[in-house]
């Protein structure tokens, strides 16, 4: 009986390991580089877009998807003596081939992405004020990088410069020094970047509070770029605890009716790992076909 309780503990614990996932003390997401050095002096939110796009297997040019998709507004400018322009909201402020531009915030990439991204294929999610640990907890741990605002080098944020949007007609004050780079990592003491604009910018590391600080003076932006996941399918369906779903449950129920058949019976064959007889091995397969029906079928 001892040996009986321990293994439906075992089994039980197993279940509970594959149903919650741990989370981990830190994460890395190995992701192509690209630099906006030179080519794209103030491209850093086109540049790290394009990151993330070809993280999901979308392959464009960083050429292609500034001058195809992204929405843009010439430089602030001077009418009547006061100095007017665009919202970096609805537009990128100037080009991002021009060392003398601005940028844009979440909401252009975002428009920009929903213009092409196949979304049945892929889901484009943009959020504003969600904390850090939110975006690592999310997408990090599930390998997916985040297109993240904050400042150039992680640098203390100031308010640069200030125009009346033509739009509006309200005061908007540009914070510098802007900067959009790819949220890639994370450990106790540091998240990790790939950014555009710095040499050794593949999984840079800055530290969690400058982080933190440039993250939040930004207005706690990002985008994410994710691969919708498809839904499992069972080409059979085993219930055999009665409640008319096929879930875990049901490995759970196949196990104890190997250890106790009169308290809870089968009505088909169970043999699913086809060995010839039927033990607490099959109760193990059915659960991994459960969680991967493509590598481990069952028949009728």
């Amino acid at each position: 009986m001892k040996k009986t309780t321990a293994f439906i503990l075992t089994a039980i614990l197993f279940l509970s390991i594959l149903t919650f996932p741990v989370s981990a003390a830190g994460k890395k997401i190995s992701c192509n580089y690209i630099s906006q050095v030179n080519s794209y002096p103030t491209g850093c939110e086109s540049v790290t877009t394009v990151m993330a796009l070809r993280h999901v297997g979308i392959d464009i040019s960083v050429n292609s998807f500034i001058d195809n998709y992204l929405a843009k507004a010439p430089n602030p400018y001077y009418q009547n003596g006061v100095l007017v322009g665009y919202h970096p909201d609805k537009y990128f402020i100037g080009s991002p081939y021009n060392s003398y531009s601005y940028g844009c915030y979440s909401s252009v990439i975002y428009n920009a992405l929903i213009k092409f991204v196949d979304q049945t294929e892929y889901s484009v999610e943009k959020h504003n004020g969600v904390s850090l640990q939110y975006l690592c907890e999310n997408y990090i741990d599930k390998d997916c990088p985040v297109i993240l605002w904050a400042t150039m080098s992680m640098r203390n944020a100031w308010v640069n410069v200030s125009w009346i949007d033509l739009e509006t007609g309200n005061n908007f004050n540009w914070i510098a020094p802007e900067h959009c780079l790819l949220l890639v990592g994370y450990d106790d003491n540091y998240y990790y970047f790939n950014d555009p604009l710095v040499s050794d910018g593949w999984q840079k590391a800055y530290s969690r509070s400058s982080v933190e600080k440039a993250y939040n003076a930004l207005g706690q932006q990002s985008v994410v770029v994710k691969r919708k996941e498809k839904p499992k399918v069972y080409p059979v369906i085993v219930d055999l605890n009665g409640d008319e779903i096929f879930d875990d449950q049901d490995a759970i129920y196949l196990l104890f009716n190997f250890y106790f058949p009169d308290k809870y019976p089968v009505e088909r064959n169970c043999d699913f790992d086809n060995s010839g007889s039927i033990t607490d091995q099959d109760a193990i397969y059915l659960l991994y076909y459960y969680y991967f029906p493509d590598k481990y079928p069952v028949s009728e």
